[in-house]
């Protein structure tokens, strides 16, 4: 039972490094994880690296809080407030996030933090889905 426990806080934990250590990265060297890919990806967007680039970096940030808040969710869904309270973790660690990114000498937008708590929210729902799913297939 304490195994059952202890993967969802790893992962949480696991995640949550993630997140916040690339937030501490300097702007350059988080500007160049994303160049590569958006380099590639400039055959289907088009032309312009800079907007693919961008395009990126969003669907970035919306996947790692996607993944936060379905972990959020695996860990808290079961208590009454559960999906609240999952919610209410997602949004202060977006505002840390963005607040990380004072520190690296990178601007903080308040435009991440609703995008970032748009991941975790989508996280929570595809845990509920899932959940109800299991439920059926479990009934």
């Amino acid at each position: 039972m304490k195994q059952r426990k202890f993967l969802p806080f790893a992962m949480f934990f696991l995640i949550l490094v993630f997140i916040w250590g690339q937030s501490i990265l300097p702007p350059r060297a988080s500007d160049s994880q994303s160049q590569w890919i958006a380099s590639y990806l400039v055959k289907w967007f088009g032309n312009d690296v800079d907007y693919v680039n961008r395009i990126v970096r969003k669907c970035a940030h919306f996947t790692e809080f996607a993944a936060l808040g379905s972990v959020s969710f695996w860990l808290y869904g079961k208590r009454k407030w559960g999906c609240i309270f999952a919610g209410l973790i997602g949004f202060g660690c977006a505002f840390l996030d963005e607040t990380i990114q004072i520190f690296s000498s990178r601007g903080p937008a308040i435009s991440d933090v609703w995008l970032d708590l748009s991941g975790v929210l989508a996280g929570i729902l595809f845990g509920i889905v899932l959940k109800a799913i299991m439920r059926k297939k479990n009934d």
